[in-house]
């Protein structure tokens, strides 16, 4: 590098990194996985090379796009491994760069506010040729100076630490930064959910009974305005099955002897499994939507997937029992409908006769057989239960309203955890503060 001010990014870093013969001291608020790589590289050369690394272990920092968790993971784990302190510095929002005799000073780029620059003309670093003392004196990198003598970075990043920052992401996790341009001031640790559950009570299906069937085809007015419709079957307590007991993965579970656990499955357990998860998981919000904490989004994912597990093991196993209900219902109609259909025979039920006024039972009762399962429908065709799932950002204008803010201190949210559901900063992280 010849000019004084210069652009620097991930792909310059990597490059003054991997050139050092003798020394590297980085410190910048966060690292991306490019520069972790290109430090890691240099692992091998300690002893001859020397290195400090000081970052900020702030969870802000990556969702403002300073780098990377996969990136402080990596470095992280080979600090821990060659015995090298990772430090930290809280706050820090500029980056140095000190690579031999050469100290690059820059501004770190926000991903998540802007996309940096790649072009001379528009430089966000400066180039010092030759490493100042003072300056490695105020990191604690020069011989006989301990970090606690350093005015940055004075402790060390810790595992637990670095657990916690990771957690804290999981529950607000940085925004893709093409869509968090649009909304970069906001976090939220909520976010709206729709849950429903459909086509599972099959109990009160029910199957229509044609007019003709029942002596009124001559009758166009009352044909007309005929509704008769069947339940399909006895009662809830008839479609009761047995399915595979599953464990909190989702396995099924085994007994000693080494065979299937089994439990009673049925609508009524079924509206027990969804009201449990919505317990669970779920707020309701007065006059808006249910809620979700994010922090609780994998653990819900889980539990429906699971759900649907259990669904799909009771549609399996009902699908024989509701054959045998269904051709034991239709049974019964046919005994019932046969003298009334005897009586008045469908003109439909003619048409392919050879000999018309000569029908017998047997096959009046075929063809009334025929034409009640046609319309009690096959088996196959009674779908799976089906899970409706739909997430939806609260906006901003939304956590700015006052209705809402009144309606989530009428939920059921614990009133300590109201105020610190949202959050939001101007240009620089460290003014976060609470909506409300």
């Amino acid at each position: 590098m010849t000019q004084t001010f210069t652009v620097v990014n991930d792909v310059v870093l990597a490059d003054a990194i991997s050139k050092a013969a003798s020394k590297i001291i980085y410190i910048a608020p966060g690292i991306s996985k490019a520069v972790a790589l290109a430090l890691g590289a240099r692992f091998g050369s300690l002893g001859s090379l020397s290195m400090t690394i000081i970052v900020d272990n702030d969870p802000e920092v990556y969702r403002l796009g300073y780098g990377d968790t996969e990136g402080l993971d990596h470095i992280k784990k080979l600090s821990d491994e060659h015995m090298l302190e990772l430090r930290q510095q809280p706050g820090v929002r500029i980056g140095v760069l000190i690579t031999d005799e050469t100290t690059l000073v820059y501004s770190p780029t926000p991903h998540l506010i802007e996309a940096g620059s790649d072009q001379e003309d528009k430089p966000n670093a400066i180039v010092i040729p030759t490493a100042t003392d003072a300056l490695e004196k105020a990191c604690a990198t020069t011989g006989g100076t301990l970090p606690q003598d350093a005015e940055i970075g004075r402790s060390v990043v810790k595992a637990e630490s670095l657990a916690a920052m990771k957690k804290d992401l999981e529950e607000v996790p940085p925004k893709q930064y093409s869509v968090a341009r649009i909304e970069r001031v906001f976090n939220s640790r909520i976010q709206y959910v729709e849950f429903k559950l459909n086509k599972y009570k099959l109990s009160s299906m029910i199957a229509p009974i044609p007019a003709d069937l029942m002596g009124l085809q001559d009758n166009e007015e009352i044909r007309n305005r005929w509704r008769n419709a069947f339940k399909m079957f006895d009662s809830a307590d008839s479609l009761k099955v047995e399915i595979p007991a599953r464990d909190e993965k989702g396995d099924i579970k085994q007994t000693e002897e080494g065979g299937e656990v089994k439990i009673q499955y049925d609508e009524v357990t079924i509206q027990r499994d969804r009201k449990k998860i919505e317990e669970d998981f779920l707020y309701k919000i007065p006059n808006y939507d249910v809620v979700i904490f994010r922090s609780r989004r994998a653990a819900f994912d889980k539990a429906i997937e699971i759900f649907n597990m259990k669904l799909a093991d009771y549609h399996e196993a009902l699908k024989q029992k509701i054959k045998d209900s269904i051709d034991t219902t239709i049974a019964k109609l046919v005994t019932v409908l046969l003298p009334l259909v005897r009586n008045n025979i469908p003109a439909r039920y003619l048409k392919s006769s050879f000999t018309p006024d000569k029908i017998s039972d047997e096959d009046l009762s075929t063809m009334l057989t025929e034409d009640l399962k046609s319309h009690f429908g096959n088996v196959d065709d009674i779908s799976l239960p089906v899970i409706k799932l739909k997430f939806k950002d609260v906006s901003y204008e939304t956590i700015h309203d006052a209705g809402f803010r009144a309606a989530l201190e009428l939920s059921k949210i614990p009133k300590n955890r109201v105020h610190e559901l949202f959050s939001e900063h101007d240009a620089a992280p460290e003014t976060a503060g609470e909506l409300f």
